[in-house]
């Protein structure tokens, strides 16, 4: 997604607004969302989050508890609801931008979890740009990767773990097996 697509925003679903069918997030990944929130805040402290969304997983996040919890987000209308969804959060920082462009800023701070959610294609990117820099020794990193499909090879990279959980999912363009997989990668 970049910040120029016009969204549509429904109770259960973010979809593209040139292309109703294709969606930015959906609510079946509400328990996935909640599998990655469990891993990034295992060590409490600070939590890096790239991608609001629906804000699914930031809820869970506040909800498991961390000291600080940064979130990038790229959209302006997802930035809307984000700023809203925050005024009652202190601990929450707000970066407005591409993560790739304020890599130079997010990497000022260390941080005990990361949770990328985001454009797939880039993760193995913010591998290197983002948590080779910027995950503590011992810091959880986790990024959505539903169908355990890893074809960019950033599993490869990471030597991770992973977790996998059985979800109910509605006919969508982008993911239809009820298998989801939640990766983590512990910085040794």
């Amino acid at each position: 997604m970049t910040r120029g697509q016009e969204l549509i925003f429904q109770n259960d679903c973010i979809a593209l607004k040139s292309q109703p069918n294709k969606y930015v997030m959906m609510a079946w990944e509400t328990q996935l969302m909640k599998l990655h929130a469990q891993r990034v805040t295992q060590n409490s402290g600070h939590v890096l989050e790239i991608g609001f969304g629906m804000g699914i997983s930031a809820q869970f996040i506040q909800e498991f508890g961390c000291e600080s919890h940064t979130i990038v987000e790229i959209h302006p209308d997802i930035l809307t609801r984000l700023r809203e969804w925050a005024k009652d959060k202190p601990n929450v920082t707000i970066i407005q931008g591409d993560w790739f462009e304020l890599q130079d800023v997010i990497c000022q701070r260390q941080y005990d979890g990361i949770f990328y959610d985001a454009d797939c294609v880039n993760s193995k990117k913010f591998k290197y740009a983002i948590v080779d820099k910027a995950l503590k020794s011992n810091g959880i990193f986790t990024y959505f990767r539903a169908d355990g499909a890893d074809k960019y090879r950033l599993g490869e990279a990471l030597q991770h773990d992973h977790v996998q959980i059985t979800v109910p999912i509605p006919k969508n363009m982008y993911h239809n097996d009820a298998r989801c997989v939640c990766p983590y990668y512990i910085n040794r």
